[in-house]
């Protein structure tokens, strides 16, 4: 049994280059000097220290000198306190009992804390069905195909928030938002789980705009009542709008390609611009990896104008939003 002290001097040694070789090592079984289940537990946090997080290494909590509780881990970052509870099965995906485990630890912990939940192997459909009810808990869950893309990137902290929601606090007025709960990008069920758990512990109206994933419009509209049916179950009298940016929220930068032009420092390529049609997300950063100008999504929105950011407010789903604020406001106005 190697000592929990080990482990952090093993794992504070590696840079990202390392990580992403010990991910592989994990994925292929072959871990020496790790017992079962370390490597892709200590990965984790040392990926959330290498991007600017605070972290707290696994740890247990003692209750009258007895063990009441494995934490695998604890992270602060971008305005978040996050739990973590990490699980490397061999062959099998993860079911509810961690879960129930992990909801059953933030219900001792301060309002707001989130739950993050990582998987190698992926969950179960039950698993996922029934993190929608982890009330009031917010409860993410990550696959390994997640966490690969994190190590790849360089990055995991921002995103728990995602380029998607400072696209939206950039370009809808500050004003609007003021007062409301915002869930924004992000895997569906990741968006129920916040959206219900905010509705539920501050009864404030919510705004929900998810990536369709698709341009078949039956496809859509069926995403977005299966995310509109689990809230009205929690929802009661509290105002919620579930918006879908179709396919994905960057389609609207390929509204105006002068705009883009202008932000990428050429012309967009027609492939790629056909490209946009169904995958903009891809689209985008394949421009991105071709500027000279942007080096990554966020510097996009850091150099926008006002008068760009005026082209892109006129977009569908930024005018859907817009409307669905606006109500509220005026809802809110009538009752002073």
């Amino acid at each position: 049994m190697v000592a929990e002290k080990d482990y952090q001097r093993m794992i504070q040694s590696l840079q990202w280059d390392e990580l992403r070789t010990l991910w592989n090592n994990i994925e292929n079984r072959s871990t020496p000097g790790w017992d079962a289940g370390k490597a892709f537990e200590y990965l984790i946090i040392r990926a959330f220290q290498l991007d600017g997080a605070e972290v707290k290494w696994p740890y247990s909590v003692t209750l009258f000198d007895e063990v009441v509780e494995q934490i695998d881990g604890a992270v602060h970052c971008l305005g978040l306190s996050c739990l973590i509870e990490s699980k490397d099965f061999a062959d099998k995906t993860v079911d509810i009992t961690p879960i129930a485990k992990l909801r059953n630890q933030l219900s001792r912990r301060p309002a707001g804390t989130v739950g993050l939940i990582f998987s190698r192997t992926g969950f179960t459909n039950a698993a996922v069905s029934l993190s929608y009810f982890s009330l009031p808990q917010a409860i993410l869950m990550w696959n390994g195909a997640e966490l690969k893309y994190a190590l790849e990137q360089e990055k995991i902290c921002e995103l728990l928030t995602l380029f998607d929601a400072q696209l939206l606090k950039t370009v809808l007025p500050e004003n609007l938002l003021t007062d409301v709960g915002v869930v924004v990008g992000g895997k569906v069920y990741n968006i129920k789980s916040l959206a219900m758990s905010l509705i539920v512990r501050r009864r404030v109206p919510v705004l929900i705009v998810f990536d369709a994933d698709s341009v078949v419009p039956e496809l859509v509209e069926l995403r977005r009542n299966d995310i509109e049916e689990i809230l009205e179950f929690v929802a009661g009298k509290t105002p919620f709008k579930v918006v879908s940016a179709v396919p994905e929220i960057e389609i609207i930068f390929f509204q105006d390609v002068s705009l883009l032009s202008r932000l990428i420092g050429y012309i967009p390529p027609q492939d790629v611009l056909d490209l946009a049609v169904c995958q903009p997300r891809k689209a985008l950063e394949e421009l991105i990896a071709r500027s000279e100008n942007i080096h990554d999504r966020s510097q996009i929105i850091d150099h926008l104008t006002n008068e760009d950011i005026e082209i892109l407010r006129s977009s569908s789903v930024m005018q859907e939003i817009v409307h669905f604020l606006d109500s509220v406001r005026e809802t809110v106005a009538a009752t002073l």
